[in-house]
């Protein structure tokens, strides 16, 4: 069965805050490929939410936005791209 390219990408919040170094080396693939990422506006506030709450670290939090950025992810329901 042949392959079809990977053209887009959404993010989920536990994969973003995974501390596995492997989400990096995927997100350095994306990028590289020039897939392009997303994300939602339910994951933003997820995170959001969590950080608030106390239920993640803020270097936790940080190293989910970095890796949005890093991703150049844009934002899925908006026309504002906060990130």
């Amino acid at each position: 069965m042949p392959h079809r390219p990977i053209e887009s990408v959404l993010f989920d919040t536990s994969f973003l805050l995974n501390d596995l170094p492997d989400v990096d080396k995927i997100i350095k693939i994306l990028q590289r490929g020039r897939v392009s990422c997303y994300i939602s506006r339910t994951i933003q506030s997820e995170m959001d939410d969590l950080y608030y709450v106390g239920s993640i670290s803020r270097q936790k939090y940080t190293r989910g936005l970095a890796r949005c950025r890093k991703a150049r992810a844009s934002l899925l329901d908006s026309d504002r791209n906060f990130l």
